[in-house]
């Protein structure tokens, strides 16, 4: 096929199948401004787990957000202070994939010259209803989402994120049609940015053609970047063992977060038997080959290998805590019965003393929380590290069995 396009949608209700109508989004009432104001009100819509899971749990700051590059379309942040810049565009002239590409990355290398400050004045000067009033406006709208906000954290992973150009940027249009394999040749030009680029192309469909504002939205990821992590060899002649020096630059760095430094953090934090366990645990899901990604939170996946459906089962923050959001809603993406994900998180929670509860703002998500409020501690799961593990091997044989009967 030459272009890539959206195969039409049926609901299947009371033994009658309908077609669903693709809408246009250059139709008179469907536009740019439409396609903003939608993913401004409903960031969910937005696939961020599957496409950068560290950015999830968008919490939209502003709408035309100003900068000496422009006004940014759509800007967002996370209660990890992780930035995702959204610009939307209508592929109608032969040039939208290369001016939109030049005009984002410029809005990176902006921010990576702002000060908190600077970030806080233009989310006010883009007039978020959202956004308190007050002292520290931007803390207070995040704290608002957040269970447990640590605000010193907050503010110095902005600060270093913010002169790292570490920003999620999104392109989303109503069909990228060509010149993916530009974006290549954009992110030569910034070596010295950490951010990542997605293309993501969202189909809207009428479901009934009485009701025009009942749609079915339809998005998906066309492309995304992957981190590289660059080294400098320096190699001196005449040669002698000492003379090679291999050196990484401090912002390939501090870009990707890794295990040793996973360590480190939750050394400080939660003291060496929690780090010892997690060690234990990472040796122990790769021996069952799930993934396990090292970010700001050290995640296991299961990935299936025949859909690619990935299903998280627990992610282990640095502060020393456990969180085990997502699975129920990678189980309803699935096509799996959310009863797994939900029926998980109950064993857990038995084991640990913790109760399963529905996040707030999430759709049909739901996560562990302490009796008390906040994530349980890591240090609850050492005891049972294997009757965990033991709920882990369940979980995954009912999904692959779920799956398998699809």
């Amino acid at each position: 096929m030459k272009h890539r396009q959206f195969t039409t949608p049926m609901i299947v209700e009371g033994g009658h199948a309908t077609r669903l109508q693709r809408v246009p989004l250059f139709e008179r009432d469907f536009k740019e401004a439409y396609l903003q104001q939608l993913l401004f009100e409903h960031p969910a819509l937005l696939p961020i787990d599957e496409l950068e899971p560290m950015f999830g749990g968008l919490i939209p700051l502003g709408r035309e957000v100003p900068t000496p590059a422009g006004p940014i379309d759509l800007l967002y942040v996370n209660a990890e202070a992780f930035l995702t810049i959204v610009e939307t565009k209508l592929w109608r002239n032969p040039g939208a994939v290369r001016d939109v590409f030049a005009q984002i990355i410029d809005y990176v290398k902006e921010l990576a010259r702002w000060s908190y400050d600077d970030l806080e004045q233009a989310a006010q000067s883009a007039g978020v209803s959202g956004l308190p009033s007050g002292r520290q406006p931007l803390l207070a709208l995040v704290a608002a989402e957040s269970d447990e906000l640590d605000e010193r954290a907050f503010l110095d992973q902005m600060c270093r994120n913010l002169r790292l150009g570490r920003v999620l940027l999104l392109i989303v249009g109503d069909g990228i049609r060509e010149g993916v394999e530009r974006m290549a040749e954009f992110l030569q030009q910034t070596p010295q940015l950490g951010f990542t680029l997605g293309l993501i192309e969202i189909g809207l469909f009428r479901t009934q053609s009485d009701k025009p504002d009942s749609l079915f939205v339809q998005p998906r990821i066309i492309a995304r970047t992957r981190e590289i992590t660059r080294a400098v060899v320096e190699i001196r002649c005449p040669i002698r063992p000492d003379d090679v020096v291999v050196s990484v630059p401090p912002e390939a760095e501090a870009a990707g977060p890794t295990l040793d430094r996973f360590y480190e953090h939750l050394t400080a934090s939660a003291g060496p038997e929690v780090v010892k366990f997690v060690k234990w645990s990472v040796a122990e899901a790769e021996t069952r080959q799930l993934e396990v990604v090292a970010k700001e939170h050290l995640r296991f996946w299961y990935e299936n290998e025949l859909t690619g459906d990935k299903f998280p089962f627990g992610f282990l923050r640095k502060n020393g805590l456990y969180e085990a959001r997502s699975l129920v809603k990678a189980c309803e993406q699935a096509g799996v019965p959310r009863e797994i994900g939900t029926g998980f998180l109950d064993e857990v929670a038995r084991l640990i003393g913790a109760q399963r509860v529905a996040i707030i703002g999430a759709s049909r998500d739901e996560t562990l929380r302490m009796p008390g409020g906040g994530f349980p501690p890591l240090a609850k799961l050492i005891p049972v590290k294997d009757q965990w593990f033991a709920l882990i091997d369940r979980a995954v044989n009912d999904i692959k069995d779920a799956l398998e009967r699809e």
